[in-house]
């Protein structure tokens, strides 16, 4: 995942892999929709990006060419690009004025299957005082 276009010119003047941090990298995981029919999705659920700004992300598909015995891609080697997509521009606000949205349905589904992403109680009437389902 990379940032493809900071469109605010307040941020013309940073290189793009300085404003992402987070896992910018995802392996496959395969889970249902919430009609039951499965899929395979990739998450990213810590992805942040530093700046205030406005911003559209280019995520990129790729099938890997070369992989060494520990499993990792060696710098340098590349892959062939499967399919690659833009998000919506989006707004990334100051951390003291954000306010995270709730849980969708999806986001839900995907917990209960064992998808590893941050779970936060948006429905505190489904988990116990200790903080478990």
């Amino acid at each position: 995942m990379t940032v493809l276009d900071p469109v605010s010119p307040l941020n013309r003047h940073f290189p793009p892999d300085r404003l992402l941090y987070g896992n910018l990298v995802s392996s496959p995981h395969y889970l249902r929709n919430l009609q039951g029919r499965p899929g395979v999705y990739f998450l990213f659920p810590d992805v942040s990006v530093r700046l205030q700004g406005r911003y559209v992300l280019q995520l990129t598909l790729m099938r890997l060419s070369r992989v060494d015995a520990s499993g990792m891609v060696r710098v340098g080697e590349s892959g062939s690009v499967l399919a690659q997509t833009r998000t919506r521009p989006f707004d990334v606000r100051p951390r003291h004025t954000y306010v995270a949205p709730p849980q969708t349905p999806l986001t839900e589904f995907f917990l209960q299957q064992g998808a590893r992403m941050y779970a936060f109680a948006s429905r505190p009437s489904r988990f116990h005082s200790d903080g478990s389902f």
